[in-house]
């Protein structure tokens, strides 16, 4: 056992190589009167002489190398452990819940270990096709607090079940998923009979003028 120590501290500690060779120098310098033969030399075959010194001038020494190489196999234990891992913030997050016709719907995001968002969506319960209304409506869904580095503010679902221009293209029932960069009351607050809106609208970007 302790020829085995002695090797991973020779390999793995260069204060534990130091404390060894100081060791052995005295061990090698020491005189015969420091140390007594016994039966008991075979407890260190590889060095006997450390199993049956007796003089005080030994003793202190090896409690010195001793008290050394314990201090080096502490010290490369707190090197070895490194720094610390980072949190995992991986996850899917929903909002609150929406009641769609017969079932319901939430918003989502999820995120990667890193924390940045991954995706974002609207989850529906299988009932939410069942029982929709032959009028159009609107669902809103509040996203999750943990969407808050997207751009986006909220989202939602109009249910067209008799379509909208243009024919033949949109003109069959649908949903619309909408997720808007606008909170829900600023997009409340646009009124379509708004001259100013009516002049906004109007304009179009230079591209699509050139056409």
């Amino acid at each position: 056992m302790a020829s085995s120590l002695t090797a991973k501290v020779e390999r793995r500690d260069p204060l534990g190589n130091i404390a060894m060779m100081i060791l052995k120098n005295v061990l090698s310098t020491a005189s015969p009167s420091d140390f007594k033969r016994s039966s008991t030399m075979k407890t260190f075959p590889r060095y006997p002489r450390l199993a049956h010194a007796h003089s005080p001038r030994i003793r202190r020494i090896g409690i010195a190398v001793a008290a050394l190489v314990a201090a080096a196999g502490t010290a490369f234990a707190c090197s070895d452990s490194g720094p610390s891992e980072p949190p995992d913030l991986s996850g899917t997050f929903f909002g609150p819940v929406t009641v769609v016709a017969s079932g319901s719907g939430r918003a989502y995001v999820i995120l990667d270990a890193s924390g940045a968002p991954t995706n974002l969506g609207v989850a529906l319960t299988a009932s939410a096709m069942a029982n929709l209304p032959n009028d159009a409506a609107e669902y809103v869904f509040a996203l999750p607090s943990q969407a808050g580095s997207t751009p986006f503010k909220h989202a939602a679902i109009n249910w067209a079940p008799q379509g909208h221009p243009p024919p033949m293209i949109y003109t069959v029932p649908h949903f619309d998923f909408h997720f808007y960069t606008i909170t829900q009351a600023a997009r409340e607050a646009i009124l379509l009979g708004d001259s100013a809106l009516a002049a906004k609208m109007a304009r179009q970007p230079a591209r699509d003028r050139a056409r």
